[in-house]
C-alpha cells in the first residue's frame, strides 16, 4: 500500500513538472559556443576552407557584456606571380588562426528584443606559402605575417518564442596590411594574400532545447568572402 502511494505521488509530481510551460528566457548575453566554421572566399584563386571555432560572451550588468572568440580555418590557393625569366606559381596551403576580444552594449527596446553595439580587437595569424615553377618545382618559400586591427558591429537580437531566437547586424572589420616576405625579403604581393578591411551583413538564429542548451547558426555575407558557423550553444 505504502509503495503504491509513493509511486502514485512520484508519477503525479513528474506529470506536473512535464506540463510546466517553457517560459521565454529572452535574450541572453552570457553563452558559450563551439562548432564549425566554413569560409568561402570571393577570390577565385582561393579555395573554400572549414575549421573549428569557439566563442563566448559574459554579462557585466544588464547593459554591458564582454566577448571573445577563436577559430582556425584552412586556407589554400594558387596565384601566378612575376619571376625572373617569366612567371612562377605562389601556392598557399596553411591553417590560419583568428582571435578577437571586445566589449558590447545591449539595450532592450521591446519585450525579448535587444539592440546592440560591439567593438573588438581582431588578430589574424600568419600563413606560409611556397613559390614554385610552372612545373610545380619548389624554388622558394614565403610567409604572410600576422596582422591585427579592430571591428565594430551594430545589430538586433530577438527571442520570438521560448525556443527560437534570431538576429541581424552589420559588421565592419579593419586590419592592417600584413607584411609579406619571400626568402626573408619583404615583398609587395598579390591581392589574394592581402585583406585590409571589409563590411558584411550577419544573420543569426538559435533553437533552444531547454536547460540552457541549443543549436546556433550564423551566416556572414560580404564582397570579400562568405562565412557560415554552425554549433552548439550553452546559455547561462
Amino acid at each position: 500500500m505504502r509503495t503504491t502511494l509513493c509511486l502514485t505521488l512520484a508519477l503525479s509530481a513528474g506529470s506536473a513538472l512535464a506540463q510546466q510551460p517553457f517560459n521565454n528566457p529572452g535574450v541572453s548575453w552570457s553563452y558559450f559556443d563551439i562548432g564549425l566554421q566554413h569560409v568561402s572566399p570571393d577570390n577565385s584563386a582561393l579555395d573554400n576552407g572549414t575549421g573549428a571555432a569557439i566563442r563566448g560572451s559574459g554579462e557585466i550588468n544588464d547593459n554591458w557584456h564582454v566577448f571573445l572568440g577563436w577559430n582556425r580555418t584552412a586556407i589554400e590557393g594558387r596565384y601566378v606571380v612575376p619571376a625572373t625569366g617569366g612567371t612562377a606559381l605562389a601556392i598557399l596551403d596553411d591553417d590560419v588562426d583568428h582571435f578577437n576580444v571586445g566589449i558590447g552594449y545591449n539595450l532592450p527596446v521591446a519585450a525579448n528584443t535587444d539592440l546592440f553595439f560591439r567593438v573588438a580587437y581582431e588578430r589574424l595569424g600568419s600563413a606560409d606559402f611556397s613559390i614554385n615553377t610552372v612545373a610545380l618545382v619548389p624554388v622558394d618559400s614565403g610567409k604572410i605575417d600576422s596582422t591585427d586591427g579592430f571591428s565594430g558591429e551594430l545589430g538586433v537580437r530577438a527571442a520570438f518564442t521560448p525556443r527560437f531566437e534570431a538576429g541581424a547586424s552589420i559588421r565592419h572589420v579593419a586590419l592592417d596590411d600584413p607584411k609579406v616576405t619571400v626568402a626573408g625579403n619583404e615583398q609587395a604581393f598579390p591581392p589574394m594574400l592581402r585583406d585590409d578591411s571589409t563590411t558584411s551583413a550577419v544573420l543569426y538564429a538559435q533553437y533552444r532545447f531547454g536547460n540552457g542548451w541549443g543549436i546556433v547558426g550564423e551566416g556572414e555575407l560580404s564582397g570579400d568572402y562568405n562565412k557560415l558557423f554552425v554549433g552548439a550553444r550553452l546559455s547561462y
